[in-house]
Parts: structure tokens; sequence; C-alpha cells
């Protein structure tokens, strides 16, 4: 038994350390045909606290400067969404690099916020007509419903009249086809075409086929009008929709393709997005964060040309899994019996597995985390999971040296634990059972959002990995001979964490169907809810089980 664990234990840290080697691995990708790109959608609120939501907030001048000097290397255009906060001076400061704006009209619910914005970007259009190639009036409005498609229509017209620049709007491609009318009141139709953000999700294998296919589409619709794609992209990092998957390498790849597509079809485009926006995470999850070409600081997130690598710091993951075995051995050789030459191997291996998925946890937490809050509670809950793999580790060394598996402690007896100082349990026990509770309620949790609100929100697999084969592991020992754990007659659960192991199942089975069975990150986590389930409720029935048959054994 004890030969068999050891080389459960050595498929996951191999699993670990294949995870993070292919990660690091270049990726042989279609080169651009070229290093420069249309146009791109520009948005300045990429450092920390900015966004678009803080009405008070003035984009400098200087902040604006810098980041076309980086954007001009690539393209000679911007797209800007609106022309307050800062915004009305991009006309002016792109003159100096020879570049052209789309300028942005936003149109919003409030007819009086309109007005104001309106009357902004005609002074500026009056001003700065030479830096303007056109003018897009509403982004997305119809898609929010912030205007009736008369009134939008009207706004349009309104510019039209005031300007000889080419005017138009900006909606998912699927909103002209269900209020054609629109199109009498543009110069040229501005669609937007994103395969990761569609109802029926496009693979990066299909990405591509889908963008001409979606062109080809509207403009069938649309005969004798230009057609132009205003936004197009793939992200580079959060949750896989279906079978789309973001990553660096398929932001690269479609990218690329993308450019040599537009060339071979003749396509006019805007790319989404220059630069990552942290204050969109907020609006659509981790996501939203990583559309932009440059990652927040500024740097470019790939070239167009060679190969890419989707982790190049990868080795710092087997450093941590490293780290990891030696801190697991550590705390097991000082609190317990002195470990064997097979459980130091055992140990060892479960420390690397560990400290590998520790890295993935700390990377989740930088992409994902946009407050102090989320800061806060994320980084408890990986210091949980820290305390949890050193307990195990102890708990582990226990087992393969004299046989014995400690019992979770159940949370009433904590709570009396707390109260009274009881000592019914051991503290190895106090430690594994509320590091139970936590975890359970964790997961519970986030199942409950991802089955009443499941779009814009992430799987945290690396969080919960540890504690739901973790707890697998102790409760498969508890269940192995010599079966001292089962002869315990101390109680198992509390109600409450029984009904949070139980709901897991259900919540499990909604989550594959609702998400299907080409997101592997959806049926990791349900796999994940499951294992945990029964790591928890199994070693209780299994005992309730050999009691019951002892009882009946004994009366007959």
């Amino acid at each position: 038994m004890r030969a068999v664990i050891v080389a459960v234990l050595a498929v996951a840290a191999m699993a670990a350390f294949a995870y993070w080697w292919q990660l690091g691995r270049p990726v042989e990708l279609t080169d651009a045909a070229e290093e420069r790109f249309q146009c791109v959608s520009y948005a300045p609120y990429r450092r920390p606290g900015h966004t678009p939501f803080n009405k008070g907030l003035v984009i400098s001048p200087s902040q604006i400067e810098a980041d076309l000097a980086i954007l001009s290397r690539h393209t000679d255009c911007v797209r800007i969404y609106s022309v307050d906060q800062g915004l009305s001076e991009v006309p002016r400061i792109a003159r100096k690099f020879g570049m052209k704006v789309l300028l942005g009209i936003w149109i919003g619910p409030d007819d009086e916020k309109n007005e104001l914005e309106l009357e902004r970007a005609l002074g500026i259009i009056k001003r700065d007509a030479d830096a303007i190639r056109a003018v897009i009036v509403g982004n997305e409005v119809l898609l929010r419903k912030d205007q009736s498609p008369r009134s939008l229509r009207a706004y349009i017209e309104r510019v039209r009249r005031a300007t000889n620049l080419p005017v138009t709007y900006a909606d998912v491609w699927e909103f002209w086809l269900r209020y054609p009318e629109v199109a009498e009141s543009v110069s040229f139709i501005t669609i937007h075409i994103l395969p990761y953000w569609e109802d029926d999700p496009a693979p990066i294998d299909l990405a591509i086929e889908h963008v001409v296919a979606v062109h080809e589409r509207v403009q069938r619709a649309f005969p004798g009008h230009r057609i132009f794609i205003g936004e197009t992209g793939w992200p580079s990092a959060g949750r896989n929709r279906d079978g789309a998957q973001p990553s660096r390498v398929n932001q690269a790849r479609f990218i690329r393709e993308f450019i040599n597509a537009a060339r071979l079809h003749r396509f006019d485009y805007n790319l989404i997005e220059a630069f990552d926006q942290p204050w969109k995470r907020r609006l659509e999850g981790t996501v939203g964060g990583y559309w932009g070409l440059y990652s927040a600081d500024g740097r470019q997130k790939f070239p167009f040309s060679g190969p890419v690598i989707e982790q190049p710091e990868w080795l710092r993951a087997v450093a941590a899994g490293v780290a990891g075995a030696v801190v697991l051995l550590l705390a097991a050789w000082s609190n317990g019996p002195r470990p064997g030459g097979l459980t130091v191997i055992a140990l060892l291996l479960a420390g690397f597995a560990c400290g590998c998925t520790l890295a993935g946890q700390w990377q989740a937490i930088e992409h994902s985390s946009r407050d102090s809050l989320e800061w806060f509670v994320t980084g408890f809950y990986s210091l949980c999971a820290l305390w949890l793999a050193v307990r195990l580790a102890q708990a582990l060394n226990r087992w393969f040296e004299i046989g014995a598996t400690p019992r979770p402690a159940p949370f009433a007896a904590l709570v009396r634990w707390f109260a009274t100082n009881e000592d019914t349990y051991r503290p190895l026990e106090r430690s594994l059972g509320l590091l139970r509770t936590v975890f359970l309620f964790g997961m519970a949790a986030v199942c409950l959002l991802h089955v009443f609100d499941p779009r814009y929100r992430d799987f945290p697999l690396a969080l919960y990995t540890i504690p739901a084969l973790g707890y697998a592991l102790l409760s498969w020992t508890a269940l192995a001979p010599p079966h001292t754990a089962m002869r315990d007659r101390r109680p198992h659960l509390q109600v409450e964490e029984r009904w949070m192991a139980y709901w897991l199942l259900p919540a499990a089975a909604w989550i594959a169907v609702y998400e299907g069975p080409y997101n592997p990150h959806a049926m990791w986590w349900s796999a994940l809810c499951v294992v945990f389930s029964l790591a928890v409720l199994l070693p209780e029935f299994v005992a309730t089980r050999r009691r019951r048959y002892a009882g009946q054994r004994q009366h007959a």
C-alpha cells in the first residue's frame, strides 16, 4: 500500500513538472506578414487606480504622449471611445507622431451627459479635423440598451451634419443584423467580432475562420456598404469559454493570423486593444484585463515573428517545487516520528507537487486580484493551502511510520476546544479539521457563484487542488489497513460540513454540463469538487457501515 501511494505521488510530481515544462517550451507560430497593424483601440487606464468610472480622473498629456510613442512603432492609428478625462488631447498629440485617430463619442443612457460629450467632441473635431480619420458615435449602445435605435440615429445624424468627416457607429455584428435601419445613418458600418465572447465561443483553431465568415455575412446583409472591423482580438489570460482558451500563445497566434487574413481579404480593421486594462477585471472577470498587445507596464507581450513562450519564467515554479519538497520534509521531521527512506521519498514528491501548485496559485492571485480585499482573501486562502500542505505531510509521515491516520476534528469539536480547552482531538487533528471547514466553505461558495452567476468567474484550480487531493489521500490512508481510523468512534462530521460536502456533488454536475466538455478548466474544477466531497463523506460512511456490520455479527 505504501508503494502504491508513493507511485501516486510520483505521478503528481511528474504532472506538476510537465505542466510548467510545457508552458516554458517555445511554440512555433505563423509569422505575421508585417509587424505593423492598421489601427488599435487605445484607453489610457493602465496604471494603478486608473478607471473611467473615476470621473475626477484626468489623464495627463505626458502619459498619452508616452503611450502613443510606444504604439507608433507598430501602427499609425488609434481608436478612442470618449473625449472625457483628458482624452480630448489624443488627436493633438497623435499629430506629433504622424498618427490618425478614430474619435469615439460615448453615448450612454443619460441624455444630459451625452449632450456634454457631443459638444466637447464637436469642438475637438473642429480643432483637430486633420488628425481624425473618422468619428464613431456610440459604442455598443444597442447591446447595452442605453438608447433606442431611433434616438441613436438622431445622435449620429447630428454629428454628420456638423462635419465632413466619415461618421459611423460601432456594435457587435449581430446587432447590425438586428437593427439594419441604423446603416442608413452612417458613412460605413463598424462591427465587433470577438470569437472568445461569442455566445458559441470559437476555439483558437477556428477563430480566424469565424471572423472571415462573420465579415462575409455582414457584407451580404449590407451590399454596397463598407464594412470596418472595429474590434477584434484575443485575451492572454483568464477563464476558458468552451474551447476558447486565453493565453499568450493563443493571443499571438490570433493577431498574427488575423493580420495575414486581413491582408488577404483586404479587410479594414482595428485591433483590441493597445494596453492591458486592469480596471476591466471588475466588469468582466480576470479575462477583461488582458486583451492588450502590451502589458499594463508597457511591455510588448509577444513578437510578430518567431516562436512564442507562454511562461518564460517557468523555472521559478520548478524552484518553488524544490522549496516545497524541502519544507514538507523538514516539517514532517520536526513534528512526528523520524521518516524512513520510503517516507522521505513520499514527502519529497508531495512537497514538489505542492510547491509547483502554489506557484500557480501565486500567478492566479497576480492576474485576478482587483483590490486590497481580494488580495487579502486570496492571500489568506493561499496561506491556508500552505499550512494544509505542511499538516498533511505530518499526517502522511505518521501513517507511513506507525500506521496511524489522524482524524480531522469536526467543527463543533473545534468550538468546544476554543471555549473550554477540551482536548479530545490532538493539535494535528484540530488543524486538519479547521482547514477542512475553511476549504469546504470556500469551495461551496465558489460553486454557488458558478451555478448562479458564472459568466465572468474564474475557476480557482491551483488553490483547491491541494485540499481536494490532499484530503483524498488522507481518506485513502484512513480506509486502508490496519483500519485504525475506522475503529475511532469520535464523530466525523457536523451537519454543516456534511451538507457543504453534499452540495459539491450536484454543483459539480451542473458546472460540467453548463460549461461543456471542451472547457478543461470546468472539467478539472468539477473533478476536484467530486474528489473533495467524497474525501469528506466516505470515511464516515465506511466507518458507520463497518460498525453496523460488527454489531450485527456480535448479536448473531
